[in-house]
């Protein structure tokens, strides 16, 4: 079911009417990092894999649960420098931490991300989207304490229904 999903997810980005455009980021989790030392999952690394190979776009799995805020502080680093600007970055993550990620990212409850990622749900796209406010100009009243917030964003959560068998018939996998 697994292998399936991410050959579904795979399907989901390109340039060639799919729903989403390609990638120009794929990070996934990285297999060390957990909580238990001796546990490696490579759950998240092989999700991304169908994604990558479709898409030519390298997976990153140098970060983890540990290194977070790591990743955080990348992703900020290529939005301030607009190396993101009008392009797409998927992470494939533990989706019992995609919510706290979510947080860390800037979008909580009030933005449209859940609390939480329930259970043994693993059939929704969490989307994120960050834009830039161009309302913040030089008549907008600074205060030395305070920086204006420059980004705003805007979650969306996609329940997929994902339903392997039409998937395999659609995909004519047997």
């Amino acid at each position: 079911m697994g292998l399936e999903r991410s050959v579904y997810l795979a399907s989901l980005f390109g340039d060639h009417g799919e729903r989403y455009p390609t990638p120009s980021y794929i990070f996934a989790e990285s297999p060390d990092g957990r909580h238990n030392s001796l546990k490696r999952n490579y759950r998240e690394v092989e999700t991304a894999g169908p994604l990558s190979q479709k898409t030519g776009v390298d997976v990153d799995a140098s970060y983890n649960t540990e290194t977070v805020k790591e990743l955080i502080s990348h992703l900020a680093t290529l939005l301030k420098h607009g190396e993101l600007c009008g392009k797409v970055v998927v992470i494939v993550w533990k989706h019992s931490s995609i919510a706290r990620l979510a947080r860390k990212l800037g979008c909580g409850h009030d933005q449209g991300c859940p609390d939480e990622y329930r259970g043994k749900t693993f059939d929704q796209i969490w989307q994120l989207r960050f834009v830039y406010d161009f309302r913040v100009g030089p008549d907008v009243e600074y205060h030395h304490h305070k920086t204006p917030k420059l980004w705003q964003v805007f979650g969306y959560v996609q329940q997929e229904n994902f339903d392997p068998l039409e998937f395999s018939n659609r995909q004519r996998v047997s």
